[in-house]
């Protein structure tokens, strides 16, 4: 198993930024699964130009109660289409109060295995990994886009007299 933590930054609250992760996933579901389009910019291995690989994964996100019965968490998992030689992924997102208590920070979890048996692990260690960082840095950078295009266009709250 190999494991990935990553976080991106947001002007969006903590208190209200899980609820807006979830809208932005509604916009992307097709029924229950939504479809992610993972991409890994060119310019993270330096070739410049702006050039993406891109996947597009089946991807669902959950919301529960932790163990604890004291914490909500997101789990979120996604996988390519069948047969395609590509990992699962599956870990948890969370929105955390930032320093300044204004924004939030998104932070992303999880594991995967490489699939491809020695293969595919010979390949994780050599190029694999840092593919998978960068397209894990990317998800969280277009979440972010995401929820703070939701969370702007949000209805504006009545003044206080």
């Amino acid at each position: 198993m190999t494991r990935l933590v990553a976080h991106e930054h947001t002007q969006v609250p903590a208190d209200v930024a899980e609820s807006f992760v979830q809208q932005y996933f509604q916009t992307l579901e097709k029924g229950r699964t939504a479809t992610v389009r993972l991409r890994v910019p060119s310019a993270d291995f330096g070739i410049g130009g702006g050039i993406a690989f891109e996947k597009d994964v089946r991807a669902t996100l959950d919301s529960r109660l932790d163990p604890t019965h004291r914490n909500r968490i997101m789990t979120i998992r996604w996988e390519p289409g069948a047969g395609e030689p590509f990992p699962v992924f599956e870990g948890t997102l969370a929105a955390v109060a930032d320093d300044s208590g204004e924004g939030s920070l998104l932070v992303l979890s999880g594991s995967y295995e490489a699939p491809g048996g020695v293969i595919g692990k010979v390949v994780d260690s050599t190029i694999g990994f840092w593919i998978a960082r960068a397209t894990v840095r990317d998800f969280l950078v277009q979440l972010r886009d995401g929820v703070e295009r939701l969370y702007g266009q949000r209805p504006a709250e009545p003044a206080s007299v």
